[in-house]
């Protein structure tokens, strides 16, 4: 599952859940890129700590590296941050995102903890806004 979360000017931050197949990763993508704040974004965070694993072919990582550079057309100067665990799977999957975000303009960066990652940021994690447990948006495969 994946869930974004605007609740923050500036910032969208994403949670990806459990399993994520490559049509889900795809279908938000697109519907981010075409979202009309996505326009002035400084700070996309993707939050993968709570990854249990992902269903992603080649052609998915084809068909996502063509959005990601879309999006970052759309926001050249924002800053990007992918939270993963601190094992093997975290730390491969952080190694494939910054491979995948290489030629991109923005400014990629790894953490371990959602925290960590909005205090690097100078952003507060306790002003997101997620109303008793639930979640802004959820998004499901195409």
């Amino acid at each position: 599952m994946i869930i974004e979360n605007w609740s923050l000017p500036d910032v969208l931050y994403t949670q990806y859940l459990g399993v994520v197949s490559g049509e889900q990763l795809i279908s938000y993508a697109l519907g981010a890129s075409g979202d009309e704040r996505f326009e002035n974004i400084k700070y996309v965070i993707g939050d993968w700590s709570q990854v249990e694993r992902t269903e992603i072919s080649t052609e998915h990582v084809r068909e996502l590296m063509a959005c990601l550079k879309v999006m970052a057309r759309l926001c050249p100067d924002a800053r990007n941050a992918s939270i993963v665990k601190r094992n093997e799977s975290g730390l491969s999957l952080a190694a494939w995102y910054k491979h995948l975000a290489d030629g991109l303009s923005w400014d990629v960066r790894i953490f371990h903890d959602p925290r960590e990652c909005f205090s690097e940021f100078g952003l507060d994690f306790h002003k997101l806004k997620v109303e008793q447990g639930c979640v802004i948006k959820k998004v499901s495969a195409l």
